[in-house]
């Protein structure tokens, strides 16, 4: 179901970009699987967490309260401004990593390395570190590129859609 979310979210000159992306990083808690409780009925929220500066200033808030899964879990959104060492990063169901957390992106993805988090950021060299989705702008379209290894070693899963509408699968070397 990514198609229609790509139809009406994907040209950056009909909307900002970080309006699509926002759109985008909502999207995609229905297209990764946790393989675990993280869905499933509760009266505990799901959260999408923003690291560092805030690259989408009030546009993520439009989701917040919106129900997801069957378990119709509310979601809320959590601004945790810049990183430090100690700051929870467990519990968010996604978290978008900003730019401007670059130099700590290896202490965060160690941070979460045994929680099922997915990672998303939008900066050069984000997949090649251990980053799992990252977002390009390509010929005035957002696209995202995957890292399939970071997501395994997550234990989770991009469905088969996400996949297939990815602008690059990156495979690490060994």
């Amino acid at each position: 179901m990514l198609s229609p979310l790509q139809n009406q979210a994907d040209r950056v000159e009909a909307a900002g970009e970080y309006d699509i992306k926002a759109a985008y990083v909502y999207n995609f808690l229905f297209f990764v699987d946790w393989h675990d409780e993280a869905l499933k009925p509760s009266s505990a929220p799901v959260s999408i967490a923003i690291l560092g500066k805030d690259p989408f200033e009030t546009r993520v808030d439009s989701v917040v309260g919106r129900h997801v899964g069957k378990a119709k879990r509310p979601l809320v959104i959590s601004h945790l401004g810049q990183y430090k060492p100690g700051l929870d990063l467990q519990n968010p169901r996604i978290i978008f990593i900003a730019e401007s957390e670059k130099e700590n992106l290896t202490d965060i993805l160690a941070d979460i390395e045994s929680a099922k988090v997915l990672t998303i950021g939008d900066f050069p060299g984000f997949l090649e570190s251990g980053g799992m989705l990252q977002f390009v702008v390509e010929e005035n379209r957002v696209r995202w590129n995957i890292n399939r290894q970071a997501f395994s070693d997550a234990g989770l899963s991009p469905s088969a859609q996400l996949l297939r509408n990815a602008h690059y699968v990156y495979t690490p070397s060994k």
